[in-house]
């Protein structure tokens, strides 16, 4: 399962779990975008389905588990990707579109999360996956909405996963990627008076998958994964939290309880 699959990350993301042979689940608010993602997935090996979603919508969202189950019997994986910015003074951005960016980013993954959750207890396993950013952990002037929601994602995925410390075989993991060449700088909504673009360093969209896959169990290139009986992810309950710091390179966050 995958939010926000139209482009970015989250597109990356499903393909590359394509390649990997997986049932993807796509998420996100246009169809037309999503069935070119289908398509793509299905030319590489895996199996594709589209489901229109917008995750501020979390009747909509539990409709997209129910959907994923009955299609593909389970829920392995649930990546909360969708997201948006905004660019511009904070007096100067409107309170409407403030709030609309910290609902979809944040009341996003919360949705998300509730519909994951729920499956994952009665299948007894499941891997839950927080996107947020490097911004998660800094400041910056201009994108406070932005900012503002990044820690909010990081703050509540650390409290789930001490929730589900107990919780052998459910794990939450956050990743906070640095900037990456996706749509979403372009697309952001400005009250700045300039072009945006992403803050260099930049990285491929492709190498941020690679975060997302290990933490699945399904990165080949995980030393764990290619031992007989070998598995690339969290160990014991609750999962951790990656910081992306350069080019394909990720380490678990200081602040991270171990897994037992």
């Amino acid at each position: 399962m995958v939010t926000g699959a139209s482009s970015g990350i989250g597109r990356a993301t499903a393909r590359a779990m394509a390649e990997h042979g997986a049932r993807v689940v796509l998420a996100a608010r246009s169809e037309e975008s999503l069935r070119e993602v289908a398509e793509e997935c299905e030319e590489l090996g895996g199996r594709a389905l589209v489901v229109p979603t917008d995750v501020n919508d979390e009747e909509a969202v539990r409709e997209l588990a129910r959907r994923s189950v009955e299609v593909f019997g389970r829920i392995d994986a649930w990546v909360n990707n969708a997201g948006v910015m905004v660019y511009g003074r904070f007096e100067d951005v409107l309170t409407e579109v403030y709030r609309r960016v910290i609902e979809t980013n944040l009341f996003g993954q919360i949705h998300g999360a509730c519909a994951a959750l729920s499956h994952f207890r009665e299948q007894a396993g499941g891997v839950l996956i927080n996107m947020s950013s490097v911004w998660g952990r800094l400041t910056s002037p201009h994108i406070s909405a932005y900012v503002t929601s990044q820690f909010a994602i990081r703050a509540f995925s650390e409290c789930l996963r001490q929730e589900l410390a107990g919780e052998r075989d459910i794990h939450v993991v956050t990743i906070l990627p640095q900037s990456v060449d996706t749509p979403v700088f372009r697309r952001a909504g400005n009250y700045y008076g300039r072009a945006a673009r992403a803050v260099p360093p930049v990285s491929r969209a492709y190498l941020r998958t690679q975060s997302c896959l290990g933490r699945m169990g399904r990165d080949e290139r995980c030393p764990s994964a290619r031992r007989p009986g070998g598995r690339c992810g969290p160990r014991g309950g609750g999962g951790r939290s990656l910081r992306c710091t350069k080019e394909g390179s990720i380490r678990p966050d200081v602040f991270d309880q171990k897994g037992t």
